[in-house]
């Protein structure tokens, strides 16, 4: 998945923003939920990580409907029995959905005519992220662990090595990972909860 997601990234730029599901390998299911290797990644590049309702198809509701027409497209031509017909059916189903087939949600004009790659490149080297000077950094353990005032307090495991921001909240601490809060650390209870917010979407008091 990195390596098609970097290929797309390299010819079409990187998005502001990704929607996805909880599933893998978007989603770590197993054990403590949360972030994957490959959601690091997308976050290294800059991408807002957006994701949908837990069990709640509606959200995604385009992707759904992408899904019945290239399903019914396939029955009515016949669907493949072998790999390579998959490929040769599918780049035939890509080229007619994005640059023939009217889109009526488009003035029934292709989705290539309305398509600009993204201005923001692909970086194969992220730059290091520049947290406040006033708020403390912590690296994380090869365990997934954060350690916090003499406690250790489970983040992620596709964190390990990185940097992070620990943000305190009344009594819970905010972890950040570059522009989003990837987790919540309840002090009280040493219980840690994944969180997934990019930064303005919560808004914290005045000190």
């Amino acid at each position: 998945m990195r390596l098609a997601l970097t290929a797309s990234f390299e010819r079409y730029g990187v998005p502001l923003a990704l929607l996805m599901d909880h599933g893998a390998p978007w989603w770590a299911s197993r054990g403590a939920a949360g972030l994957t290797r490959l959601g690091v990644f997308l976050l290294q590049q800059g991408i807002r990580l957006i994701y949908s309702a837990v069990r709640h198809p509606q959200t995604q509701g385009k992707v759904e409907r992408f899904h019945r027409t290239l399903g019914e497209r396939l029955r009515w031509g016949g669907v493949p029995t072998t790999l390579a017909g998959f490929v040769q059916a599918f780049a035939a189903f890509r080229d007619e959905y994005n640059d023939v087939r009217p889109h009526a949600a488009l003035d029934l004009a292709p989705p290539a005519a309305h398509f600009h790659p993204s201005a923001r490149p692909y970086r194969p080297h992220p730059p290091a992220w520049d947290y406040p000077a006033d708020v403390p950094v912590r690296r994380i353990a090869a365990t997934g662990l954060l350690h916090w005032q003499g406690r250790g307090y489970f983040v992620s495991e596709a964190l390990r090595g990185e940097d992070v921001a620990c943000v305190p909240h009344d009594d819970r601490l905010l972890v950040q990972y570059r522009h989003m809060y990837v987790r919540e650390l309840h002090l009280r209870t040493r219980t840690s909860v994944p969180l997934m917010q990019p930064l303005d979407r919560i808004v914290l008091p005045m000190s």
